[in-house]
């Protein structure tokens, strides 16, 4: 693997393999197929204090979505 690139999921970390929610992802964000660069530009990733005082941070979070049901009763 010395002086070859690493392909997006090739290498897989410790905390990605213990994830059981597949949660944690690692990769090169330059590569608009990486499965990183897809989660970052995903409406629900936000980044801590970026916009507050442009720190430019590596990492991204998605916003947990929760789910109600919906009533079927009439209008």
């Amino acid at each position: 693997m010395e002086g070859s690139t690493i392909t997006d999921g090739q290498v897989i970390t410790a905390c990605q393999q213990s994830c059981p929610a597949e949660a944690i992802v690692f990769g090169n964000i330059r590569d608009s197929g990486s499965r990183v660069a897809q989660a970052s530009h995903d409406e629900r990733a936000y980044r801590v204090l970026d916009e507050l005082i442009n720190t430019q941070p590596a990492v991204s979070y998605l916003k947990k979505v929760t789910f109600h049901e919906v009533d079927s009763g009439e209008h």
